[in-house]
């Protein structure tokens, strides 16, 4: 493997591109070179925050691949944003290339793009000149999202990468000093605490599902009841506290604007569509959460914990002696006195191992007693039961609770009849419009649909028409035709631009290249500005 050809002092929060940008300005060589010696490869593309290979870069520059990856990479969000995926990540970015760790992360398939470039801070650049003699790009600087340094509280100044600007070519900072401008309150506290998150889960493994779910229930914003979480709240709460927050598009450094209705919550809250998602959201999030101290994701409620059921915490041995002193004919307060367990738990026991007790649950007969069984074993509604048999609704609850296996069937039995009248539904829906397909009968009866979609997916094969093949997506040129025709319009100086920069200032997607005979007035505008030969 090729080293370094002179030792190279390397800031700790430096990024492997701005180290090999520096290598090849103090060895003389060009960017094809310097790329040739590390990679192998004289054309290749260094993403600014998320580099591939690393493996080959720190043996070149005898760094420590861990080292690289969690200090001058944004690798200690994707850890935070994506624990279960933590292992494959560090791994593609050590052996594979940069497009290959964009694919393995939320970043390669979020709806949204971000800038991509490099940013620096006017103040921090002259700081680093005076401490250490040149300037460097910074890694908390290229976080994506970010608009302001979380140290000086000024904006950044973006150089954009890629097609059109600059493209594979190894660049520094400005050395020349330049006017810094201050930054909005928002920014300051996404860039403040972007940092944080950094820091913290460089050096905590932090479950945020967990974290999440205790400081909205701090909030008052999880139902007490079955643990749902307030979605529509949340997104209120959440768009007042960064309804400041200037949204931009992908050319600029910022939050884009796909991001201002928050509709990513759900995604990201709920147990059961909880799906990965880029770090943006989560710092968005986060920072709302934890008002500006990252620090409070370390605090877990371990007393909520609403994902699963209570269980009451007892070990056998306290179990085998009030067992011991029921059956020994000792009154349940004497009991409980002497476990400091409650007279509840002691009934319950008593109950479930069937011993013979004096307490209130005796001022029925036993018949009572069987007929509420009975009435429960068939499904009845608590209730009912209690109606008809002019008892408490307290007492027929305990002794559902204190039958073994009781609950279970009587759950059983709700799913089955939530089940039979599903299909009993379904199948009136198809009685009444026989043309319908598969889908439009499901959106029509959305809740019947996923009551056997959870519990008995074989009745939906039965019951509702063959799947279809899906229908290929058809594009609408007309009105992309007419989109591109209004950001054409409004675009100052437009000979001055070459094909190529148009397109990327009004995100054509190629069309103006490939497509141009299926967009008419957009051909007819271009050829009468003279853009076309």
């Amino acid at each position: 493997m090729n080293r370094a050809a002179f030792y190279l002092h390397i800031p700790r929060d430096e990024i492997p591109y701005s180290t090999i940008a520096r290598y090849a300005l103090l060895g003389g060589f060009r960017a094809p070179q310097v790329m040739k010696q590390i990679y192998g490869n004289s054309k290749k593309r260094l993403h600014p925050y998320l580099p591939g290979l690393i493996d080959r870069f720190s043996g070149f520059f005898e760094l420590s691949s861990e080292d690289v990856i969690e200090h001058k990479t944004i690798f200690p969000l994707l850890k935070f944003s994506q624990p279960a995926d933590e292992i494959m990540i560090k791994q593609a970015m050590k052996d594979c290339t940069d497009d290959k760790v964009i694919l393995s992360t939320a970043i390669g398939h979020s709806r949204f793009r971000t800038f991509y470039g490099l940013c620096y801070c006017p103040v921090c650049v002259q700081q680093d000149i005076n401490d250490l003699g040149f300037a460097y790009w910074h890694i908390k600087h290229q976080i994506p999202g970010v608009q302001a340094c979380f140290e000086h509280s000024c904006l950044l100044v973006g150089i954009p990468m890629g097609d059109g600007n600059k493209d594979r070519s190894l660049i520094l900072p400005p050395f020349n000093k330049q006017s810094s401008q201050l930054a909005s309150t928002c920014q300051k506290k996404l860039a403040l605490f972007s940092s944080q998150l950094f820091n913290l889960s460089q050096n905590h493994q932090i479950n945020y599902p967990e974290v999440y779910r205790s400081l909205l229930n701090e909030k008052g914003l999880v139902s007490c009841n079955n643990g749902f979480v307030f979605i529509s709240k949340i997104v209120a709460l959440l768009s007042e506290y960064w309804q400041e927050l200037s949204y931009t598009n992908h050319l600029v450094p910022g939050v884009s604007e796909k991001l201002a209705s928050f509709d990513f919550l759900g995604r990201i809250l709920r147990p059961k569509t909880h799906s990965h998602a880029h770090p943006l959201k989560h710092i968005l999030l986060g920072c709302w959460l934890t008002n500006l101290d990252a620090k409070k994701l370390l605090i877990t409620d371990t007393k909520v914990n609403t994902s699963k059921p209570m269980v009451i915490a007892t070990n056998d041995d306290s179990k085998d002696k009030i067992i011991s002193m029921l059956q020994q004919g000792v009154s349940i307060n004497m009991i409980s006195s002497q476990t400091g367990k409650s007279r509840c738990f002691i009934h319950r026991i008593a109950e479930l191992n069937r011993i013979p007790h004096l307490s209130n649950s005796q001022a029925f007969p036993e018949s009572i007693k069987r007929a509420v069984l009975i009435k429960a074993l068939y499904g009845v509604h608590r209730q009912e039961i209690a109606d008809k048999l002019k008892v408490g609704l307290g007492y027929v609850e305990q002794v559902i609770c204190n039958a073994p296996g009781m609950s279970e069937w009587r759950k059983h039995l709700r799913i089955q009849k939530n089940i039979l009248k599903a299909s009993k539904t379904l199948t009136n829906i198809r009685k009444l419009h026989p043309e319908w397909s598969r889908t439009k009968i499901r959106n029509s009866a959305q809740a019947e649909y996923f009551v056997l979609y959870n519990h008995d997916k074989s009745l939906i094969d039965k019951l509702l028409p063959p799947a279809q093949k899906p229908e290929q997506f058809k594009k609408d040129w007309e009105k992309e035709d007419q989109r591109l025709l209004s950001a054409l319009e409004v675009i100052n100086h437009l000979d001055e631009l070459s094909l190529s920069a148009i397109g990327r200032l009004i995100d054509d997607h190629q069309y103006l290249h490939r497509q141009l005979n299926k967009l008419p007035k957009t051909k007819a505008f271009l050829s009468k500005a003279g853009k076309l030969k």
